[in-house]
């Protein structure tokens, strides 16, 4: 069966790439203003052409919800780095190894096809008083959008990407480009217009209310600032301040999220819709995790025959035991290492592919669960992280245990998880890596205050927030991650001994290959950042990165 998904899977790469070198090449140079002459008839419009609010709606949901897209990108890349998965569709995908189908659909069918039209509403209502709020959803979306792009590979095009003058787009800095976005979501929160145009339910996000979109656009100004504050403390204090002083996301019923359902592809939630497909195995890493964290027994009404004595109650819930549909009657729950091939598995060892838990039903079988894009709990820990390591921040009231606290007991909602917390909240019992609950224990290792805040947040993230927890381990090298077992030593060359630390991890992605040939002289300019070379550059870090190369601080 997987040499037959691994088949239709390679057919389908085929195919995009020849759509790719026949019509996309202008939008993988510079998303030039003539691309739509060559798709469009003139002679009959689309909706998408006279009414922002069609652009606005498809544009939500499919840099989301595409499940093609979610797998080739999303499950393949930042969920495997921020190790919520091991991935079991080969080593291919498991090593480091950059497979460029996945990452030039990301670029060319994510993040520049739907930056072209998200400028396109910026350019053509900007002037139209009465579309105000439309076009605010647009520049809100468009930094969401790029703030993705630029945390997968750093130097993006931005400035002049898909701007209509039918000219190759240069690469940008990623500190102009933050610096460019902190500007662009203050500015757009302060311009809603509650007696303009309210598109209502085509606002598939929050039905038009201005309100939540003005806290969305702070609460990314609040992640943001976080990210850079271990190399721009200032500017960081200041963009997280002002985020806070204008409100940000302060319940679960200001979450940002798309309800999902059954009716059409473009609607399911898209884990529901490449379940079958496999690449959902749990990571080695989380299982360390999840295994003795808050004191609680495995829950008797779920079934295995290997299992932690002591879990996390959301652990059976994220993650089901192996059963007959995963290839196997062993019922075990347990975690592989990732970068191990699975074919070189032992049969019974817990590598194996057949022996390893799977996401659970709770998550692929309930179509009408919510796809996250930036949750309270992840708000309630950047909250509780500010107040750890920026005491002198004016970050509100509350205190860093309060905040934490508050960030875990929204998580156990969401996975249903209604008793027990209270226990849970006060147990210092240890998970493998040796970190337990209560915020005031901090014995032994992996045990601190931090350490705490940021395994909840890494928890809490799963299983859409796989960009925010790479993010996290990037900056932060938390929580204690496992490094992979094998790497592709074409893309990371050089020392690689296993070992914990952060020249042992992968710090960004390859660009598109395309881009070679396409955008050539911009691309080489940006990589004179990076050495100047084409090989390796996967370990070099980011600029908000506090670690070098080498794994020592900058």
């Amino acid at each position: 069966m997987k040499h037959v998904i691994k088949a239709k899977y390679m057919k389908m790469l085929n195919i995009k790439k020849s759509i790719l070198l026949s019509g996309l090449v202008l939008l993988l140079a510079g998303c030039t203003g003539n691309f739509e002459e060559f798709n469009t008839d003139p002679n009959n419009p689309t909706p998408e052409q006279t009414d922002p609010k069609f652009v606005l709606t498809a544009t939500f949901s499919r840099t989301m919800l595409a499940s093609t897209n979610y797998q080739n990108i999303q499950l393949l890349n930042p969920d495997i780095y921020a190790q919520f998965y091991a991935n079991d569709l080969g080593i291919t995908y498991n090593s480091y190894n950059q497979v460029d189908g996945g990452i030039s659909s990301f670029w060319t069918d994510i993040v520049y096809y739907y930056l072209n039209s998200l400028n396109t509403v910026i350019r053509n209502f900007s002037d139209k008083p009465e579309y105000a709020n439309m076009v605010q959803m647009a520049r809100i979306w468009k930094c969401w959008l790029m703030l993705r792009a630029t945390d997968f590979w750093g130097d993006v095009p931005y400035f002049k990407a898909c701007d209509g003058s039918n000219e190759a787009a240069p690469y940008d800095n990623q500190k102009d480009i933050y610096y460019d976005i902190f500007t662009t979501l203050a500015d757009a929160a302060s311009k809603f217009d509650d007696s303009k145009i309210n598109i209502g339910k085509q606002d598939i996000i929050f039905d038009g209310t201005n309100a939540k979109w003005i806290k969305f656009a702070n609460s990314l100004r609040l992640r943001m600032a976080i990210r850079i504050s271990h190399v721009d403390a200032a500017k960081a204090k200041t963009e997280a301040e002002s985020a806070i002083a204008g409100g940000v996301v302060s319940n679960d019923a200001e979450t940002v999220s798309i309800l999902c359902d059954n009716s059409s592809s473009f609607s399911q939630h898209p884990i529901a819709n490449v379940f079958s497909q496999g690449g959902f195995s749990m990571s080695k890493t989380m299982y360390n995790i999840l295994s003795g964290l808050g004191g609680q027994p495995w829950p008797s009404s779920v079934t295995a025959t290997t299992h932690p004595a002591i879990v996390d109650p959301r652990g059976p819930v994220m993650f089901d035991p192996t059963s007959s549909n995963s290839g196997t009657t062993n019922a075990a729950y347990m975690g592989r290492w990732t970068g191990t091939n699975p074919g070189l598995a032992a049969t019974n060892d817990e590598t194996s592919t057949v022996n390893n838990s799977r996401i659970g039903k709770y998550v692929y079988g309930n179509v009408n669960r919510r796809f996250y894009v930036l949750k309270y709990s992840e708000i309630c820990f950047l909250l509780a992280e500010a107040k750890v390591r920026f005491p002198a921040w004016n970050t509100g009231s509350g205190t860093a245990e309060d905040w934490y606290k508050n960030g875990i007991r929204s998580n156990m909602a969401e996975w249903g998880i209604t008793t027990g917390i209270d226990t849970y909240l006060a147990n210092t019992d240890p998970n493998i890596n040796g970190t337990t609950v209560a915020y005031t224990h901090t014995a032994g290792n992996y045990n601190t205050e931090l350490d705490k805040i940021i395994t909840q947040k890494w928890i809490a993230l799963f299983p859409e927030g796989g960009w925010e927890a790479w993010s996290d381990h990037r900056r932060l090298q938390k929580p204690k991650f496992i490094p992979f077992e094998n790497v592709n030593t074409q893309w990371f060359p050089g020392t690689y001994n296993g070992t914990d630390s952060p020249q042992n991890y992968i710090r960004r992605a390859a660009y598109p290959v395309s881009e070679q040939t396409l955008n050539k002289a911009n691309l080489d300019n940006a990589m004179q950042s990076l050495g100047g070379v084409y090989v390796g550059y996967v370990r070099k870090p980011m600029w908000w990165d506090p670690y070098k190369e080498d794994g020592t601080l900058k």
